[in-house]
């Protein structure tokens, strides 16, 4: 089997050659002005070489990174993931070793082979955790390799709560193929796009020999610290160990680079299937653009959907204040109503840049609100806006959010536990900064203190002005935590796994679960029923499961 290199650099303003590893994987971050990168060749080792170069985001730059390993290489769920500056503890080696069943003399796209590696992708994410990749093989296997390489992309990115890439470019595409003929990183070729927009950030990815587009992606992703063919990531904490991960999860907008006009990631990728000594060479190159979208868009992320059948999962229920139904939201902005919940609008005709995380109601009038990673409110009915971080640079993704009792404004909370307040919402103190084990991934508010409890993926509890009752911190949980909800009076709460476990404390009754049994699909979150002191739970289908609660319809 030919060998593969890996080869990666960051750089802030200029560009330095860096060592080669296994798996080839080259990194860059960039501001511009920026000149031609050139690496040095890196060395073969006895797997099939794989290279990526990325220039991603600016910022303090990421140490140069080579990678070795051998090679191998959305749904969104309400855990962000790992995210840079975090990255994962160490190497993930694939299971199944997809590279016994991909053929590597040439790009695999065969079944078979695609369904080892998803395995494998499953696997590795459900470390973080993250739910399984959810997209048709079949529709996957129908898409050429450049938009394989975008789709998976954006798989990687929406899973965490990142924004994705919305389009590959005529021109973005022919500087990646630029890249891919001579088997480097490819580089912007001109300031500005076509249509007038200018790229103020840029990445590029280059791989040479690797089995196929989503293989690759696996090494990247998962296989890019301490112990693999990273040489540049010599020690546990090197800087440029998973240097291309960040660069795939890079945030290649800030409000920081001063646009004032409206900003657009795009994409550009290609593959030469014999300019690697007779195997495939892959580029991707992303772009963070200052103007309009492009006119020469050639593939969009919402064309990927349709064709891998991707469904934006259900997010959120919302209880109406008299408990006779409620609403489900999916991270769309679509949202449903139930019971005498009534339809007041949606984002179905607008879809938000970021994916929508919650819906809440508003307590005191018939309403609600949307709330999206990228910090964007939007109020439907009687829910008034009272501000949000729509456009602001945001240290990590909005994960939830929760209302005061009169519905006079609102708290959003990231996953790192950061507190954003609004309206007569008061600020009582966040985690935003401190160390956390695991994301933070639910809020709600406790309406006898005005104060607010934040619940993290492994059950520890965090409480601000309001009644510690107990968490499931340090306890062995078969599932994550993904949501909580408290009773009406605030003296207590329930948290909610994606298996449908559910814990209870202070006077939260205990009236059932889905623990131990069959689901379809994962659970995202609950609500209380304010009439009768039951709960509903959401799963990522829309299906809805009552306990004391009246049943009024799902959207399964």
């Amino acid at each position: 089997m030919p060998a593969r290199t890996a080869r990666a650099r960051a750089v802030t303003g200029t560009r330095t050659g860096c060592g080669s590893f296994r798996p080839a994987i080259g990194l860059e971050t960039v501001r511009r002005p920026r000149e031609a990168a050139r690496r040095p060749d890196a060395r073969l080792l006895t797997v099939a070489a794989l290279g990526i170069a990325l220039l991603s985001l600016a910022g303090a730059g990421q140490a140069a990174a080579t990678h070795a390993v051998s090679q191998r290489s959305a749904r969104f769920f309400p855990f962000a993931g790992i995210v840079p500056p975090k990255n994962p503890p160490a190497d993930i080696n694939p299971s199944p070793n997809f590279e016994r069943v991909c053929n590597a003399s040439v790009v695999d796209n065969s079944t078979s082979c695609l369904s080892s590696v998803k395995q494998a992708t499953d696997h590795a994410r459900s470390t973080e955790p993250l739910g399984q990749m959810i997209f048709s093989l079949a529709g996957f296997r129908r898409l050429t390799t450049p938009e394989q390489l975008f789709a998976v992309t954006d798989l990687e990115r929406v899973a965490r709560s990142l924004p994705p890439f919305l389009a590959l470019t005529a021109q973005a595409n022919s500087w990646a193929q630029d890249g891919a003929n001579a088997n480097s990183d490819p580089s912007p070729e001109s300031s500005t796009m076509k249509g007038g927009a200018r790229w103020e950030s840029a990445g590029s990815n280059w791989a040479g020999g690797t089995i196929d587009a989503f293989a690759s992606n696996y090494f990247w992703m998962y296989d890019d610290g301490y112990g693999s063919s990273n040489s540049n990531c010599t020690s546990p904490h090197a800087s440029g160990c998973w240097a291309h991960r960040d660069n795939i999860l890079g945030t290649y907008l800030r409000s920081s680079f001063g646009c004032t006009s409206s900003t657009e990631l795009v994409m550009g990728a290609a593959v030469n299937a014999s300019a690697f000594g007779g195997r495939a060479s892959y580029t991707q190159l992303f772009l963070g653009l200052c103007g309009p979208m492009p006119p020469d868009v050639v593939f969009t992320w919402a064309d990927a959907q349709r064709i891998l059948g991707i469904v934006p999962p259900v997010v959120g229920v919302a209880s109406t204040p008299d408990g006779k139904g409620y609403w489900l939201a999916n991270s769309a902005g679509r949202v449903w109503h139930f019971g005498d919940a009534r339809g007041m609008g949606d984002l179905s005709n607008s879809p938000p840049a970021t994916p929508v995380v919650a819906i809440v109601a508003d307590p005191a009038a018939e309403g609600y609100w949307l709330v999206t990673a990228g910090g964007s409110v939007y109020g439907f009915g009687a829910a008034k806006y009272h501000g949000s971080l729509g456009g602001a640079h945001l240290n990590k993704p909005i994960v939830g959010m929760a209302a005061t009792r009169n519905g006079g404004g609102y708290w959003l909370v990231a996953t790192d536990g950061g507190i954003f307040s609004y309206g007569n919402a008061s600020f009582r103190g966040s985690e935003g900064g401190k160390h956390l084990n695991k994301p933070i991934v639910g809020l709600a508010a406790d309406p006898a203190t005005g104060g607010y409890w934040m619940v993290a993926s492994d059950g520890g509890m965090f409480a601000f002005d309001a009644k510690y009752y107990g968490s499931m911190g340090g306890h062995h949980l078969n599932k994550p935590i993904v949501g909580m909800a408290r009773t009406r009076n605030g003296g207590g709460y329930w948290l909610v796994a994606t298996d449908g476990g559910i814990f209870t404390f202070g006077d939260a009754h205990f009236i059932g679960s889905e623990g131990g049994s069959h689901l379809n699909q994962p659970i995202f979150g609950m609500a209380a029923d304010p009439a009768t002191a039951g709960y509903w739970l959401v799963a990522t289908d829309g299906g809805i499961f009552a306990f004391d609660a009246t049943y009024y319809g799902s959207a399964a």
